[in-house]
């Protein structure tokens, strides 16, 4: 059972849920519970994030290495 704190609105089991918001449960009961992963689930999600990187390269181009840690150092 995944922790209170936890929980999303959309998780609710009165109310059908998408295939991403089941995917992004399963991984999140990964992620927080340690229940194991559904090899299925995770090679979804590995192929949404990899059409996610690339819709962002495509509109925003490769930034370098050293251009990249400058964005996530504290200002």
């Amino acid at each position: 059972m995944m922790a209170d704190w936890c929980m999303m609105p959309f998780m609710s089991t009165d109310i059908k849920i998408t295939a991403i918001e089941e995917d992004f449960e399963s991984v999140a009961r990964h992620a927080f519970n340690r229940e194991p992963l559904d090899p299925e689930v995770a090679r979804r999600v590995q192929e949404r994030a990899a059409h996610v990187t690339e819709r962002v390269r495509l509109t925003h181009g490769v930034i370098d290495d050293a251009t990249f840690e400058s964005l996530l150092e504290d200002e």
